[in-house]
């Protein structure tokens, strides 16, 4: 099926959390570049969620949220 951009239903995307929602293949990469990130270099990544309070959304931004 296919939707207009920012249309996309939310239940096809992984939810991390908050406002988080990324695609399951961006989803499998971030996984592995947190895995990079603390295999070489003792770093953990991580995506913020609202931290302003002003509903902001990571990953993906749907127009109506």
């Amino acid at each position: 099926m296919s939707y207009a951009n920012g249309r996309y239903p939310l239940h096809t995307f992984v939810h991390r959390g908050g406002n988080i929602y990324l695609t399951p293949s961006l989803n499998a990469r971030w996984n592995e570049a947190v895995r990079l990130g603390v295999e070489k270099y003792g770093v953990r990544l991580y995506i913020t969620g609202d931290i302003d309070g002003l509903g902001g959304w990571n990953g993906y931004r749907p127009y109506d949220p």
